[in-house]
C-alpha cells in the first residue's frame, strides 16, 4: 500500500514546486520512487556536465523519452530535493520547517506590488492605468535609457536566503520570501519554481548557468499567481552566451537552449528590476500568462554583437494582458515579436541592435488583438516597426495594432514594415492574402534610416488583406519608400 507521505508528495510536489505528477508522468514515477540508482545518478547529473561516469542510464533515459529538461527537473524535484519532501509530508499538521544548512531565515524590507492592469477592450484604444511610479518617456523623444536598477524587494513575512541550488525547493514551500544569492544553476539542470501565490522570488548577486549543449533545455522555468520576481540591487543573470555563439543562433552550429528564460502560466505577477545578460538565443517565452507585468529591465546582449544570433528578447504568445515597461535591450534579434494573444502594452523601450518591435511573424489559426508599441526608441538595428504574416498560411487576424512615439536611429532595412511574404522566417517577395491585418496605426514615428533603409515598406497581398491603416505625423528621413499595392495601407503623400 502506498503511503500517505508518498501520496502527499505526489499530490503537493506538482502544485508547490512545479513539478510533474508521478502518477501521471512516467519521467517523474521513476523518480519519485528514490532509489539507489536515480539517487547516485543526479547528485551527479545535478553537480556538474555530462560526462562518461554521468551517463544517462537506460531506464531513466526510456522513462523520460531522453529529454534533459524533464530528467533535471525530475531530479531537483524528487531527489536532490529530500528536504523539501519532508516538507510536505508535515504541512498537513505542523508549520513547515526547514534545516537546510544554507537556508536562513531573515527579514527584508518590503513593498507592496504595484498593481499594472491592462483593460481588456475591442477598440484600436489601449487603456491602461499605471501607477505613477511607472517610468515614461517624454513626448517626442522616444525611451529612456536604462543603466543602472536601484533593485526590488520582497512581499513581507519570512526571507528564506538560498545559496545552494539543491536548497531552493525546500524553501518555497518554508517562506514567503526566497531570495537565490549568488546561485549556480547546474549544466542539464533546470530551475523549475511555481512561485507562492503572493509570494517572491528573489535573486541577489550574480546567477550563472552552467554550458548545456541541448534545443531542448530551458534552463529557468517560471509559474505563480499573484507573484513576484525580482532582483535586488545589483542582482545579475549571466547565461554564458560566448560559449555558444558561432553566427547561426537557433538555426544551426553548436547546440544552444532555444529560449533562455520561461514564463510559463503566470497570472497577475510581475518580473522585475533584473539584469540578464548573455543569453545564448532567444531568452524571454512568455507563454499563457494573464495580466501579467515586466518592468526596470536590463538585458544586455551586446557581447554577442558580432557572432549572437537569434537572441529575441521577448517571444510573446497565448498571452491575454501584458505590460512591459522600462526595458533596454542590446541584442540581434527582434526586441519583441508577439507571436499570438491580446491587449498588451510596451512602453518605455529601448532597442538597441534589435530586428524591431514585432508582430509576428504570424502562422495560421492565431489571434493578435491591441497591442501597442508607444513611447520607445529603436536604433542600430535592421528593422523598428514591424508587422510579418506568413505566406501561405490563412485564418489568422492581426487587428488594433499601434505604434506611437517611437524614435528610430541607424536603421539598416525598414523604419515600418507590413510583409505578408514570409517563409521560413525571411521575406520572399510573393505577398498572400489568407492573414488580415487591420486597424493599424503609425502615430508619431520620427528619425532617421541609414543608406539603402526604407523610411517605410508595405506588402500586402491585397487591398482587403490590408485595411484601416491610419499615418500621422511620420517623419523619418535618410531613405526611399515603397508600398504595394496602393490603397488605403499607404501613407498620403
Amino acid at each position: 500500500m502506498r503511503s500517505f507521505t508518498s501520496f502527499l508528495v505526489a499530490v503537493l510536489l506538482p502544485i508547490v514546486l512545479a513539478c510533474e505528477n508521478p502518477d501521471t508522468h512516467s519521467c517523474a514515477s521513476i523518480f519519485s520512487a528514490s532509489t539507489a540508482l536515480v539517487s547516485s545518478f543526479c547528485a551527479t547529473y545535478t553537480a556538474s556536465a555530462i560526462t562518461a561516469t554521468a551517463a544517462i542510464p537506460s531506464d531513466i533515459n526510456s522513462a523520460c523519452s531522453g529529454k534533459t529538461t524533464s530528467i533535471s527537473e525530475a531530479c531537483s524535484c524528487f531527489v536532490t530535493s529530500e528536504t523539501a519532501v519532508a516538507l510536505v509530508a508535515t504541512t498537513s499538521t505542523t508549520e513547515a520547517k526547514t534545516t537546510a544548512k544554507t537556508i536562513i531565515p531573515t527579514t527584508l524590507a518590503t513593498s507592496t506590488i504595484k498593481a499594472t492592469s491592462v483593460a481588456k477592450v475591442t477598440s484600436s484604444a489601449v487603456a491602461v492605468a499605471t501607477t505613477a511610479d511607472a517610468a515614461a518617456a517624454s513626448a517626442g523623444v522616444g525611451g529612456t535609457i536604462i543603466s543602472t536598477l536601484t533593485g526590488g524587494a520582497g512581499v513581507g513575512g519570512t526571507t528564506c536566503t538560498v545559496t545552494a541550488f539543491a536548497d531552493i525547493s525546500a524553501s518555497v514551500s518554508a517562506c514567503s520570501n526566497v531570495l537565490l544569492s549568488g546561485i549556480t544553476v547546474p549544466a542539464s539542470t533546470t530551475l523549475s519554481v511555481a512561485v507562492p501565490t503572493s509570494g517572491a522570488l528573489l535573486f541577489a548577486g550574480t546567477m550563472t548557468v552552467e554550458y548545456t549543449p541541448d534545443a531542448d533545455y530551458t534552463p529557468i522555468v517560471l509559474k505563480g499567481t499573484n507573484a513576484k520576481v525580482a532582483g535586488l540591487a545589483g542582482a545579475v543573470i549571466d547565461g554564458l552566451g560566448a560559449d555558444y555563439w558561432d553566427g547561426e543562433g537557433s538555426n544551426g552550429g553548436t547546440a544552444k537552449p532555444d529560449h533562455f528564460i520561461k514564463l510559463s502560466d503566470m497570472t497577475s505577477s510581475s518580473f522585475s528590476d533584473i539584469k540578464i545578460i548573455n543569453w545564448p538565443t532567444h531568452l524571454f517565452e512568455i507563454t499563457g500568462c494573464t495580466d501579467m507585468t515586466m518592468s526596470q529591465l536590463i538585458l544586455d546582449n551586446s557581447a554577442g554583437a558580432s557572432l549572437g544570433h537569434n537572441t529575441d528578447a521577448f517571444d510573446v504568445s497565448s498571452t491575454d494582458g501584458l505590460y512591459v515597461s522600462g526595458a533596454t535591450v542590446y541584442n540581434q534579434d527582434d526586441c519583441v515579436a508577439v507571436n499570438s494573444g491580446s491587449n498588451m502594452l510596451f512602453e518605455n523601450m529601448c532597442c538597441d541592435g534589435s530586428h524591431g518591435l514585432s508582430i509576428g511573424s504570424i502562422s495560421s489559426g492565431v489571434t493578435v488583438s491591441n497591442i501597442t508599441f508607444k513611447d520607445s526608441s529603436v536604433v542600430n538595428g535592421e528593422n523598428a516597426c514591424r508587422i510579418k504574416t506568413d505566406a501561405g498560411d490563412d485564418d489568422s487576424t492581426v487587428s488594433d495594432i499601434t505604434y506611437s512615439n517611437i524614435y528610430v536611429s541607424n536603421i539598416t532595412d525598414y523604419a515600418i514594415d507590413v510583409q505578408q511574404d514570409y517563409e521560413n522566417g525571411d521575406p520572399i517577395g510573393d505577398s498572400t492574402t489568407g492573414i488580415t491585418v487591420s486597424g493599424v496605426t503609425f502615430d508619431s514615428i520620427t528619425g532617421s534610416v541609414a543608406d539603402g533603409g526604407y523610411e517605410y515598406y508595405i506588402l500586402c497581398g491585397s487591398t482587403s488583406s490590408c485595411t484601416d491603416f491610419t499615418w500621422t505625423d511620420i517623419d523619418i528621413t535618410g531613405g526611399t519608400s515603397s508600398c504595394s499595392p496602393a490603397g488605403d495601407e499607404c501613407p498620403s503623400t
